[in-house]
């Protein structure tokens, strides 16, 4: 062969050029370079693809990590929405126990939700890119477009646990407000009867006082 650079013949098995030292593996180096370039490209658009399938709505305002205002205003109900039932446990426990400290419960209960809406992106993502990895490494052998697929059944949003949730809710309500309604009517019956004439007094004080009368007019 001939070296590309100076045109002297060389032997087809060295690596570099006996006259001038020329890379003869240059170019294939750089091919290789830019194949494992557009390798790593593709890897790092695929786990793209994975996540955005996974957080499905709403994927770019989740991906910013800003704050999220439904977290902050409605967080029981937008964990389960978000499929965070792990989240949201923790939260219940914690709500429970915030309700035998007092003041100390209730700041706890205020920062709650503030502490939801600056950092639940940011987690979410974490979670996502977990439960990501795990289903990658389970599901060997699979194409881009399962995986994609299985992406979405574990992750996206669901409306069953909101409802489900705002379902108790209202019932627990409604019977508190039943239980009041009945506790006033039994209250209110109560002082009534407190307060009503007693018939047998009366009718006592009468006969007596008919008797007096007619003794003493037979006296008379």
């Amino acid at each position: 062969m001939r070296c590309p650079n100076c045109n002297s013949l060389i032997a087809d098995d060295i690596n570099f050029c006996n006259y001038c030292g020329e890379n003869l593996h240059k170019e294939n180096t750089t091919n290789n370079t830019v194949v494992n370039n557009t390798q790593t490209t593709t890897t790092l658009n695929v786990k793209e693809e994975y996540l955005s399938a996974y957080i499905g709505k709403n994927y770019d305002t989740i991906k910013q990590k800003g704050f999220n205002v439904f977290a902050f205003f409605l967080t029981h109900y937008y964990l389960l929405y978000r499929k965070q039932s792990k989240y949201f446990w923790m939260l219940v426990g914690i709500s429970f126990f915030t309700l035998f400290f007092g003041g100390i419960g209730s700041i706890v209960s205020f920062i709650i939700p503030i502490f939801a809406g600056i950092k639940f992106n940011e987690m979410y993502i974490q979670e996502a890119e977990k439960d990501i990895q795990l289903i990658v490494n389970t599901n060997k052998g699979k194409t881009d477009e399962e995986i994609i697929e299985l992406c979405r059944k574990k992750g996206g949003t669901s409306t069953v646990g909101p409802a489900i949730l705002f379902t108790i809710q209202a019932i627990f309500t409604v019977t508190l407000i039943i239980a009041f309604i009945m506790l006033m009517a039994v209250s209110t019956n109560t002082e009534t009867d407190s307060y009503k004439p007693n018939n047998d007094y009366n009718s006592n004080y009468e006969y007596e006082y008919n008797n007096d009368y007619e003794y003493y007019d037979n006296e008379i």
